[in-house]
């Protein structure tokens, strides 16, 4: 599991990394340190602030995605009653966390103005304390998807071991997109 923190701070921060040091957009010409810079371009098209909600993270649950997919994994009435259950106990778990979400998206977005090395560290510090929130509750998600596993039979477990790969692809496309800073084919 500590791989996986690492991949995904690797995936958050070097975009961030790589974006900031170029001076923003391409093709600036902007100086370091120089006053007049483009912020909005620095910073990115969504103002480089965090673009995903709490509810967005809640939706990355495997056991989510199983009841959501029953039809397709031909779960029984009792498989899909013990993952709801398991569904609830791990949103419940996170409730804090997703609330803490959606806080740190507040405090990531810039102010209305140039932002001044203060507004920078404060949203600097979200995002990493956005990105850190996240992990935790994918961490929890790994935890329950070890608990939903055994409720599935062995062809469930196949077919469901494939729609969380998806899934999994997908979240880390879209977290890396919508951190922050981690825009696409820059």
């Amino acid at each position: 599991m500590r791989t996986s923190a690492r991949i995904l701070a690797a995936l958050i921060l070097i975009p961030a990394l790589a974006h900031a040091q170029r001076g923003g957009a391409g093709g600036s010409s902007r100086v370091r340190g120089d006053p007049t810079a483009d912020w909005k371009a620095v910073l990115g098209a969504n103002g480089g602030g965090v673009r995903i909600s709490g509810k967005d993270v809640e939706n990355l649950s495997p056991i989510k995605l199983f009841v959501d997919k029953r039809k397709d994994l031909a779960l029984s009435d009792d498989q899909v009653n013990r993952l709801k259950e398991l569904q609830s106990k791990v949103v419940e778990q996170n409730q804090s966390s997703f609330k803490a979400l959606d806080s740190l998206r507040r405090e990531s977005q810039p102010p209305a103005r140039e932002p001044n090395d203060d507004d920078r560290a404060r949203m600097s510090t979200a995002r990493h304390a956005f990105a850190a929130t996240v992990q935790t509750i994918r961490d929890s998600y790994d935890a329950a998807l070890k608990e939903a596993l055994p409720i599935l039979d062995e062809t469930q477990q196949k077919a469901a071991g494939t729609l969380v790969d998806k899934q999994r692809k997908d979240a880390d496309d879209m977290l890396r997109d919508k951190l922050g800073g981690g825009r696409s084919g820059h």
